[in-house]
């Protein structure tokens, strides 16, 4: 693999993208772009990020658009900043465009942080969970009852006991399975990211999430290039080529068609299946009063808000649940447990 065909690590992303916010201030205070791509270049830190502003300038002494550079990188540039840097140049409205770039990158990095927060703690309890009723079935409650085998143990003690023998006889075999499951998963994601993506749609509590998040960034993007200007069709043509989502990417293309054809917007995207009483409310009343990208606008900013609360509200509610049920996992172990005790009381 070579240097230009590595992606740019979270760490370098953020120093590119808050060295492109400060290039989109320096061009709207009325510097000259490569002037602006200049004094950016001199005050980096980061050698990589250097090295991609060095390129920039020379790309554009050569007088060729700036998103030609991108394949003379050290790093691949991500496809919605490639995005963005086309829409840029060729709207006109550099400075705004790069803003609007800037914004989306933070709101995708805080759908992120709301996506892992809602996914790290339950994954966090259900790991302590397995590891809790592991060590006390394999390990304390076979110590602890054969304490009492010279009596009958209670159905309940009986039956953990069992699964802790099933457990000591097939342990390798369990962890073998499950550690090829990660094994391929992490190679369903690296290498077909179409069907890891299918996948991650499909899950129960995280897929509604990813698909508003993926909804939200749809009109998002769409608002930015109809309010600069672009037609409808090259809009979801420049919409396409910069989502990471393969799903989003065969919808624009989709829309695109039905939109040549002659069919509204609220018709087109209904036809993908992306329209609720919400959406198509927006669409509608953009296309009544011919104000179509600033309903968009709206649109993006109300998805946005419905996906916060509710990574906050799944987030609420599965937080005592799984402390219910790793609490009932361990009550019933212990009792399990002192069960044998209980009966020796009784008998005397």
């Amino acid at each position: 693999m070579s240097a230009s065909e590595r992606d740019f690590t979270p760490s370098q992303q953020q120093q590119l993208i808050a060295a492109f916010e400060q290039l989109a201030l320096l061009i709207d205070s009325g510097l000259p772009l490569r002037a602006a791509l200049f004094v950016v270049h001199s005050q980096l830190s980061s050698a990589t990020i250097q090295q991609c502003f060095a390129t920039f300038i020379a790309t554009v002494d050569d007088g060729l658009p700036l998103h030609k550079a991108a394949n003379h990188l050290p790093r691949r540039l991500p496809a919605a900043m490639f995005g963005y840097l086309q829409l840029a140049e060729q709207s006109g409205q550099f400075a705004t465009v790069l803003q609007h770039m800037v914004q989306d990158y933070q709101q995708r990095q805080q759908q992120r942080r709301l996506l892992l927060q809602a996914i790290r703690y339950p994954a966090a309890i259900f790991a302590v969970a397995i590891v809790v009723t592991v060590v006390l079935l394999v390990w304390v409650l076979p110590q602890f009852t054969a304490l009492f085998q010279t009596q009958q143990l209670p159905m309940l003690t009986q039956a953990l006991l069992q699964l802790s023998a099933l457990m000591q006889q097939h342990g390798l075999t369990m962890l073998a399975v499950s550690v090829s499951t990660v094994l391929l998963f992490s190679a369903i994601r690296r290498y077909h990211p179409q069907l890891w993506q299918r996948l991650l749609l499909r899950l129960p509590i995280v897929g509604p999430l990813l698909r508003l998040a993926r909804t939200q960034q749809l009109f998002a993007q769409l608002s930015l290039l109809l309010r600069a200007g672009m037609a409808a069709t090259a809009a979801l043509q420049l919409v396409a080529a910069s989502s990471p989502w393969f799903r989003t990417r065969a919808d624009c293309g989709a829309i695109g068609s039905a939109i040549e054809q002659g069919k509204s917007w609220s018709i087109a995207i209904a036809e993908q299946r992306l329209d609720n009483t919400l959406i198509n409310a927006y669409l509608k009343t953009g296309e009544q009063t011919g104000r179509i990208d600033d309903m968009m606008t709206r649109l993006a900013a109300e998805l946005g808000r419905r996906f916060a609360h509710q990574c906050a509200q799944r987030l609420g509610l599965i937080q005592p649940l799984l402390m219910l049920s790793l609490g009932g996992i361990i009550g019933t172990l212990l009792l399990a447990m002192y069960l044998p005790i209980f009966n020796i009381g009784q008998q005397f």
